[in-house]
């Protein structure tokens, strides 16, 4: 009974392990051959089983060892194959729930034109790719989504404009940039008249699904593996039973009862084809039901092409007002320029006005230097008179001093100290102010004519290197300059074309107006630098002097006058002088400064100087 007992366990572990096989492969009509072929030599045997009886009964004790260890390995496969089955049966729950949720789900439409640039984009493709229908519009499909394609696109695009259609599986890239695995069916467009005019592209999300089929069949090939091992070991636990209980009677009505087993697992098995016909017509149906959704779409893109047509009407419409709008603003434009001819007619007799003018002012010019030239000629001679008599006059107090002294002992002692308060002290004062005072109004007339003659003068151009000039006036000024202990930085100066006399006047004039204005008391710094512009040059010395009142920022350019404290000599002429002969150059000065802080004067000097 042992011994069948470890039969019929065998028997159960032979039809477990058939029921979980995948494939189907069923050898239930070998086995029942092998059996019949077993009885038959089993039947030949009955006789020699007798006389194996002794040896039958030393064999229980160790067959019943065996049956423990081997019902206990047979338990533990058990337990095995059904942890297996259960992970089966959970993976397919799994791929039955996404098929669920993928049949749900929205598909990814969208319109591209011949030229694969998206026209159409559906919130469904938004939400599946994260581009906006307004980021994907314009853009070129397979370029935006970075399709990779099973086959050449031009493949593709060859066999939808001769088929009318595509379906296939592509990759497409996320806007995050993860890689989905994509069903597409693409559909070509036509219009009334036949012609393709765009394709339409329905596709489908199967990411998850590709994941799960890869997952179930590594789990299958797992199986394969695990049933191949299982076929093995159960086919050399039989061999060993088989030679082991090769003499035992009871292995005939075993071998029935095995027959019977077999025919209950023929029976399962063809439950489970059943199972799996039903399964298939549920396959089949689920199939119909997407061929359906597909015509539903088909509709859904039909009305999109009504749309599409609408859309096109109202951009007709907003062409031609926009049309409208361009013609009235040709019109207007049109205005404008006959405004601007007229504008045109008027700057010139502006201009012509203006030449009259410039003729006029410089008619006036001419007339003011004969001025300044008659006026100078008028005074020098009354100046000359005043200080040929102021000697005589001088003379004339000297001989009367003689005189008077002489008979000063006869004049009362009060009208003796006035007549030598007069004579030394209040007379040779009054002379001294007549003298001073013709010599300055001398200087004066001198300045005048010297700018009157500026206008007048023709300046010849020639290249100046401003560094080398710059340098040599200031070697000029060396004296005060290290008796001062003054900084003096010239920096990197261009060369430019202008006259070297006067060049060499206006860096004189402003390098000594700096030297004489510096604050007492405070180290004395003068840089002489330049600033480049696209037609000009710009230069500038700049002091840590006095500085100017703003008030006085023009007054100090204007003939003989002068700003703040007059404790310096001079007469007020010098930047009237470096203004006029910048303007004669073709540039212009001014000056930028604070009082207490410093003084800075500029002036520019175009690249391409003027003739005067």
């Amino acid at each position: 009974m042992v011994e069948i007992n470890e039969l019929r366990w065998q028997l159960k572990e032979a039809k477990l392990i058939i029921n979980i096989i995948r494939e189907g492969k069923i050898k239930s009509k070998a086995e029942n051959q092998e059996l019949q072929n077993i009885n038959t030599a089993l039947d030949d045997e009955a006789t020699k089983q007798k006389n194996a009886q002794e040896t039958l009964q030393d064999l229980n004790f160790d067959l019943e060892n065996i049956v423990v260890e081997r019902t206990q390995e047979i338990q533990d496969i058990n337990a095995m194959l059904e942890e297996e089955i259960m992970e089966g049966k959970a993976a397919q729950e799994r791929i039955h729930e996404q098929a669920l949720l993928l049949d749900i789900a929205h598909d990814y439409i969208m319109v591209r034109d011949l030229d694969s640039r998206v026209i159409y984009w559906n919130q469904g493709a938004e939400r599946g790719y994260g581009f906006t229908a307004t980021e994907a519009k314009g853009q070129i499909i397979h370029d935006l989504l970075q399709t990779q394609y099973p086959i050449p696109l031009e493949d593709i695009m060859s066999r939808i404009v001769n088929q009318g259609h595509w379906v296939g599986e592509v990759i497409h890239t996320h806007k995050d940039g993860m890689k989905i695995v994509i069903h597409s069916n693409k559909t070509l467009n036509r219009d009334a008249t036949g012609n393709p005019v765009s394709i339409l592209e329905i596709n489908h999300d199967i990411t998850e699904k590709k994941r799960d089929e890869e997952m179930v069949l590594e789990t299958n090939l797992r199986l394969k593996r695990f049933n191949a091992e299982m076929e093995t070991e159960v086919i050399q636990r039989t061999q060993e039973l088989q030679e082991s209980n090769a003499t035992l009677e009871e292995e005939i009505m075993e071998r029935q009862a095995a027959q019977e087993a077999l025919q209950d697992m023929n029976l399962g098995l063809e439950n489970r084809v059943a199972e799996r016909t039903g399964e298939l017509q549920d396959i089949n149906a689920s199939l119909e039901e997407e061929v359906m959704e597909r015509q539903v779409a088909q509709e859904a893109l039909r009305n999109l092409n009504l749309d599409l047509e609408n859309i096109v009407v109202e951009r007709t419409a907003e062409l031609q007002e926009i049309n409208t709008r361009l013609k009235e603003e040709i019109m207007e434009r049109q205005t404008i320029q006959e405004d601007l001819v007229t504008s045109r007619d008027a700057l010139l007799k502006s201009e012509m006005q203006l030449r009259h003018f410039s003729d006029e002012l410089l008619e006036t010019n001419k007339e003011l230097t004969s001025f300044a030239n008659s006026i100078a000629h008028d005074f020098r001679s009354p100046m000359v008179n005043i200080k040929g008599f102021s000697r005589e006059m001088e003379t004339s107090l000297f001989e009367m001093q003689q005189l008077l002294r002489a008979e000063s002992t006869k004049l009362p002692e009060g009208v003796q100290q006035k007549m030598d308060e007069v004579l030394d002290r209040e007379v040779p004062e009054a002379l001294n102010f007549i003298y001073s005072s013709v010599d300055r109004l001398d200087t004066m007339v001198n300045a005048l004519l010297g700018l009157a003659r500026i206008g007048k003068q023709e300046l010849v151009l020639q290249e100046v290197e401003m560094v080398v000039l710059v340098n040599e006036v200031c070697q000029s000024f060396i004296r005060p300059i290290e008796t001062n202990n003054i900084c003096v930085t010239v920096g990197l100066l261009p060369k430019v074309k202008a006259n070297h006399v006067a060049m060499e006047r206006i860096i004189s004039n402003l390098i000594d107006n700096a030297i004489k204005y510096l604050m007492p008391g405070r180290p004395g710094q003068i840089e002489v630098n330049c600033n480049e512009e696209d037609e000009r040059y710009i230069f500038f010395v700049e002091d840590n002097g006095r500085g100017i009142a703003e008030t006085d920022h023009e007054k100090v350019f204007q003939v003989f006058k002068r700003a703040g404290q007059e404790d310096v000599k001079g007469d007020g002429m010098g930047l009237a002088y470096v203004r006029t002969v910048v303007r004669q150059l073709g540039g212009r000065v001014w000056c930028e400064s604070e009082l207490g802080y410093g003084t800075k004067i500029f002036f520019t000097m175009p690249k391409k100087c003027l003739n005067s």
